[in-house]
């Protein structure tokens, strides 16, 4: 019985070194022909068994599954990747569009900061101390038009709602979008707090 204990041990202590290996060279490719450690185990089996102590009639014991190979991510390969990917672009392109990233951000701040001037709480809903927040979608044509406002999340207080469309309504027209886009028309989604206190 201590025997086949060792045995155990001994091939559990194999494939733990295999694992090792493959680990250290991340990639399979790298590794050995599967079948060659298979049979490197079980010669060492084998040699193993034949100096332990004779057994009456040996039972052939089914082999394991060998366990799959974890696969690292090549990181380096990854970057490298993207960076002959931005590198395939030329220079001008990407302060193009670095530019562009940067006109429509300041075009949106415009847009919240004078629909944020024209906000104001309705005297009704404040003597009532009505609370909330209303999500409104509205869009505009590149040369600031508005073209649609939409209710996407009520307050819950139909005055809360209305004041908001107004909001959004009063602040109309807005300035002309930056002058090489591309877009005809924008969408956006903006929440006004109606806050009591």
């Amino acid at each position: 019985m201590n025997t086949r204990l060792f045995v155990g041990n001994a091939v559990s202590l194999l494939f733990h070194v295999v694992v090792i290996y493959a680990v250290v060279y991340e990639t399979a490719d790298q590794l050995p022909d599967s079948t060659a450690l298979t049979q490197s185990v079980e010669l060492s089996l084998n040699s193993f068994q034949a100096k332990a102590a004779p057994q009456s009639e040996p039972k052939p014991e089914p082999k394991p599954e060998p366990k799959p190979l974890v696969r690292r991510v090549d990181v380096d390969r990854v970057i490298t990747a993207q960076n002959d990917e931005l590198d395939s672009k030329p220079e001008t392109d990407l302060i193009r569009e670095h530019e562009n990233r940067l006109a429509f951000a300041s075009y949106e701040a415009a847009v919240r900061s004078a629909i944020a001037a024209n906000q104001s709480y309705p005297a009704s809903a404040r003597r009532r101390k009505l609370e909330g927040s209303v999500l409104i979608r509205f869009t505009i044509d590149s040369s600031g038009i508005l073209l649609k406002v939409l209710l996407e999340k009520s307050s819950g207080y139909r005055r809360l709602d209305d004041a908001a469309l107004q909001t959004v309504r009063r602040s109309a027209p807005f300035l002309a979008f930056p002058q090489g886009q591309v877009l005809d028309r924008w969408s956006f989604d903006i929440k006004l707090v109606f806050d009591y206190k």
